[in-house]
């Protein structure tokens, strides 16, 4: 008789994405949250990191929108975590459809006290060839610019892996002390 191996954490998860989409955002959330060079020589893995969580959430948005449509580009609009995802798709269509390295998009410091390297979003005006697009622009400047990408990182991802499990059966609650995850 032959055992069945489960995996508890996977178990009773339906997903509008695929498990292995949202595995492999997971991991480059994880990926980036561990990216804090103490050394100059470790910012290319940061960058590398970056990049690569850049990557998966704009695919997991992109698979969202196909699945939920309108219900979910207008739960963008209203949550903390959907609010940057307009600003982070013109930095992906900046790296991607025009070819500019993350490097024009970020500046890398050691923070204030030196303790570790982190990536921080340029200001609007800092990018290369920004786009005529009022909504990217507005959604950048608002909750990208001038911060660490590793705040806005952490808030999408959340957002994004609570639609793509929990769909509409879900809102933030915007009145508690500190926003949380409510079911309707």
């Amino acid at each position: 008789m032959a055992l069945a191996v489960r995996c508890l954490h996977t178990i009773g998860v339906r997903s509008r994405v695929s498990q292995a989409l949202l595995d492999n955002l997971a991991v480059a959330w994880s990926t980036l949250d561990r990216a804090r060079p103490r050394e100059e020589t470790g910012v290319p893995a940061l960058m590398e990191a970056l990049d690569t969580w850049m990557r998966w959430a704009m695919r997991i948005d992109e698979e969202l929108v196909d699945a939920l449509g309108p219900g979910y580009t207008a739960a963008r609009c209203e949550h903390a975590g959907g609010l940057p995802i307009p600003g982070l798709r013109h930095a992906h269509e900046l790296t991607e459809r025009d070819g500019h390295p993350l490097g024009h998009l970020v500046t890398v410091n050691a923070g204030s006290p030196p303790l570790f390297f982190d990536a921080i979003w340029k200001r609007y005006e800092e990018l290369p060839a920004p786009r005529n697009d009022p909504g990217a622009a507005r959604a950048y400047r608002e909750h990208l610019a001038s911060r660490p990408a590793r705040r806005p990182a952490a808030e999408v991802t959340t957002f994004l892996l609570t639609w793509a499990v929990d769909g509409p059966a879900t809102r933030i609650d915007h009145d508690a002390r500190s926003p949380r995850l409510i079911d309707r």
